[in-house]
């Protein structure tokens, strides 16, 4: 059965070290440490005070349309990344191939903070509770989106814990390359809430340090983040026919579950492992043909050597020196949005020849045993990569990713 083939022609990202691509390529570069203490809501109570906060007003010159006003932040975040995706790739959505353009996002909370905003002036009686409830649901955003760009290809929302965008990404590549859609705008959003911060406290896996230390010895938890990221994949006919830029390609993905805990990952590494070789079989390339792995690399024990011990599996004696880094350490773990995320972060290191560093990182965990890129970028030549999600549940993606190269007689 022939597949088209899914380039990716456009990027949008809001972070904690960048509120757009150049920005955001810039904190990577540079090894930026984007982790602060709290500012949007009170920390008592909270086992860690910092996160990956994107802090100052989060501005728009172009009018909200449709819905009501005013917007949810992670609804905001996400119309902005979105924004600057759409506008990167140049992509202009007549009516008569709107139903052939599509959105998929992932996030875990949506409007959580439009639904704490609720019940505290339910609880005050206030006024103007109605609207407060419209961004509440994981749609809110995408269908914000989809009123601005007039796109009716249909909305789909993926909420599968820490790797929803990237399951968003990988439904999205799928339609493509079976060619129900021409086109799909992809990615996550996920907003800072007092709600996670109190229940990743609960659990005891929030870093007390205030630093993200993935595959250290030391390292003590993770901390939160918050952002959006969308990329806009077209398929390679309709990429030639608009003449596009295209600064990826995807080439396949693995998705799997380990059916072990509700949080505590498989330690074995079985159900990441199967995740990350089903993404390479259905890619087309063996281990030997990966040159970097985005780690998820949350800074927990338990997930950091999960993942060592899946890449282990599956990458046998080049496991110890393939570099994987963990883009957390900079921004937080962003749940619903990492996968996004990270995927515009290997994206925007292949396009400008770097890998992204882990920083924070001091003393080799022994366990872990990889080249994680420790606090500094390095300059490199990527061909193809691997980025990594893996999430509460145990829920697992993997995305490949390669260089987009012209195909031949064109």
């Amino acid at each position: 059965m022939s597949r088209n083939r899914v380039v990716v022609t456009g990027l949008g990202v809001v972070s904690a070290i960048g509120r757009n691509v150049h920005e955001f390529s810039q904190g990577l570069r540079r090894g930026k440490d984007g982790l602060s203490r709290i500012e949007g809501f009170a920390v008592r109570g909270m086992r860690s005070t910092h996160a990956g906060e994107i802090k100052g007003e989060l501005r728009t010159e172009v009018p909200i349309s449709g819905f009501h006003k005013p917007v949810d932040r992670a609804s905001l975040l996400l119309l902005l990344a979105l924004r600057e995706a759409v506008a990167d790739s140049g992509l202009v959505i007549t009516e008569e191939e709107s139903l052939d353009v599509g959105i998929f996002m992932g996030t875990c909370g949506g409007g959580y903070l439009s639904g704490l905003e609720y019940l505290s002036k339910l609880e005050e009686r206030k006024s103007g509770l109605g609207n407060l409830l419209l961004d509440l649901p994981l749609h809110a955003g995408a269908s914000r989106g989809a009123s601005e760009f007039r796109i009716h290809g249909g909305i789909n929302i993926v909420s599968n814990a820490c790797a929803s965008s990237a399951i968003a990404i990988a439904f999205g590549f799928e339609r493509i390359r079976s060619g129900r859609a021409a086109a799909m705008i992809v990615g996550g959003y996920e907003a800072l809430s007092p709600l996670n911060g109190a229940g990743f406290g609960i659990m005891r896996n929030s870093s007390l340090s205030n630093r993200i230390r993935p595959f250290d010895k030391n390292r003590d938890g993770m901390l939160l983040g918050e952002g959006a990221a969308v990329l806009v994949l077209e398929s390679l006919a309709r990429h030639q026919e608009r003449k596009s830029k295209a600064v990826a390609e995807i080439l396949g993905y693995g998705i799997s579950s380990d059916t072990y805990h509700i949080t505590a990952p498989d330690p074995t590494g079985r159900g990441a492992a199967m995740a990350l070789s089903t993404a390479l079989q259905d890619a087309g390339i063996t281990a030997e043909d990966v040159d970097y792995i985005n780690a998820h690399g949350t800074g927990t024990i338990y997930n950091d050597r999960m993942e060592c011990q899946a890449v282990r599996r599956v990458f046998r004696e080049r496991a110890r020196s393939i570099p994987m880094s963990s883009t957390k350490s900079m921004i937080g773990h962003t749940l619903g949005a990492s996968g996004a995320i990270e995927m515009v972060a290997t994206i925007v290191g292949m396009r400008d020849g770097f890998l992204p560093p882990t920083i924070n990182f001091e003393t080799p965990d022994p366990h872990c045993g990889i080249d994680c890129v420790p606090n500094v970028a390095r300059p490199a030549e990527i061909r193809r990569l691997v980025s990594n999600s893996f999430g509460f549940g145990g829920t697992n993606c993997s995305l490949v990713i390669g260089r987009f190269c012209i195909p031949a007689g064109t």
